[in-house]
């Protein structure tokens, strides 16, 4: 495996992946406010607004078929850290913005497991 084309498929995977997380929290965003839904509702649809933008993500992002679970590995822990950066800098700081370890844990396992998925699905079309 090249050191450039993981490191592309890598931050490839990550942006798209921070991308379309972006445009789904925020339609989501709207959804709540005009529905007025429950705090307990909206922590696991967030949840799978990044699973779900993981596995988009890596899934268009990887183009060299070798390398699936590093390869999800690090765009999952890329994506964690460019979202934390995101809405830190969205919400005007640092302090207001956490990371949980559900966040963290659920983001690592969806990039192995998209990034396993990526390469195989792939190698099969």
């Amino acid at each position: 495996m090249k050191k450039t084309s993981f490191i592309t498929d890598v931050l490839r995977s990550a942006f798209l992946a921070l991308f379309i997380s972006l445009a789904l929290i925020i339609v989501f965003a709207l959804v709540v406010k005009a529905t007025e839904l429950s705090d307990g509702a909206i922590k696991p649809v967030y949840i799978g607004i990044r699973i779900f933008s993981l596995l988009v993500g890596l899934l268009i992002g990887i183009r060299e078929l070798r390398g699936g679970i590093l390869k999800g590995l690090s765009a999952g822990a890329l994506f964690v850290l460019l979202g934390y950066l995101m809405f830190a800098a969205l919400d005007g700081g640092f302090d207001t913005v956490a990371i949980t370890v559900t966040d963290v844990v659920a983001s690592l396992t969806a990039g192995v497991i998209s990034g396993i998925l990526a390469v195989n699905v792939k190698k099969k079309a």
